[in-house]
């Protein structure tokens, strides 16, 4: 008699069997009911006080691999950057020849700005209809739920502001004790708060979902059960903070607090098994800093991590 696999509705992870039925390895409660008849599994008994189901299996089942997940990545980054291109050469071609000449000169100029900017939110648009098609295989799966979308007992919302609130203060250390200079993303912030506003929602909307589905979610599951949870954390770490070092060069400070988050990131993803927490602590730590970067002044408009600590001091009443 052939055995046919039953998937969580939660995680998408294949399901174990236990005592009294099949459970999820991955989620710290037995598995779910299904939306659909085949998929039903009878109710298995809730672990002793201490065990979990996530320490059953290290990894994450996906029905994708990790060279999907690093062709999903690529894809992401050449969308950024594809789009960014074309659109520039495009407007600059047919609307604004002395725009094309001047970024060709290395000059950042504010029509160059609002083209990269609708280019920029059109490739996040795309890299997650890609992620959809390559997790749901074009619908014939959840996306969230594949994805491992949801709380863990183990880190709540509270949790994510507490970790925001740590790597903003490091973010504030870092920025005091490490060299910064001024890089192409500070000299855009400071063409005026239109620009500002427009980056800040990009940066708190945008962002936080699209990189954490591809980094922590479509990158992130392949390669840590081809690889193991350390090799894991280390690739999407890396490159996720690889990514973000051309608009940060120059700054050690900015760049060591990305890194930070990157591997903050990571690492509650490969502890907890779901994705909704680091999406919740990206966008309150990129959240933060979109108000500081919109409530500073044009002179400070690059020290976002700065301006983010001090409006909140101000707000709790502590300066």
């Amino acid at each position: 008699m052939n055995y046919t696999p039953s998937y969580c509705s939660v995680c998408g992870c294949t399901l174990i069997p236990v005592a009294g039925g099949e459970a999820c390895p991955r989620c710290d409660v037995p598995a779910a009911s299904f939306s659909q008849p085949a998929d039903y599994v009878r109710p298995a008994p809730i672990p002793l006080e201490g065990a979990s189901y996530i320490d059953a299996v290290p990894a994450k089942d996906t029905s994708w691999g990790a060279l999907t997940g690093y062709l999903v990545w690529a894809a992401s980054v050449m969308l950024m950057l594809g789009l960014q291109l074309v659109a520039l050469i495009g407007y600059g071609v047919l609307v604004d020849r002395t725009m094309l000449v001047q970024v060709a000169g290395g000059k950042i100029t504010p029509a160059a700005v609002v083209v990269s900017l609708i280019s920029a939110f059109v490739a996040q648009v795309l890299t997650l209809a890609l992620c959809w098609l390559i997790v749901t295989r074009a619908g014939k799966r959840p996306f969230l739920e594949t994805l491992g979308w949801g709380w863990s007992p183990r880190f709540r919302l509270v949790h994510a502001v507490g970790l925001t609130i740590l790597m903003l203060g490091f973010g504030y250390v870092a920025s005091k004790v490490l060299p910064h200079k001024q890089t192409d993303l500070d000299k855009i912030l400071e063409m005026g708060l239109a620009v500002r506003v427009v980056l800040a929602i990009l940066a708190t909307m945008g962002a936080p979902i699209v990189e954490e589905v591809v980094y922590r979610g479509v990158l992130y599951s392949p390669l840590e059960r081809a690889h193991g949870v350390t090799a894991a954390v280390a690739i999407v770490t890396l490159l996720f903070w690889g990514v973000h070092v051309p608009q940060y060069l120059g700054s050690w400070a900015v760049l060591v607090s990305v890194f930070v988050l990157s591997l903050a990131l990571t690492l509650v993803r490969a502890s907890t098994g779901k994705l909704l927490p680091c999406v919740a602590t990206h966008f309150f730590f990129n959240g933060v800093q979109a108000v500081g970067i919109i409530a500073s002044s044009p002179k400070h408009a690059g020290e976002p991590v700065k301006a983010a600590v001090m409006a909140l001091l101000q707000w709790c009443g502590l300066t």
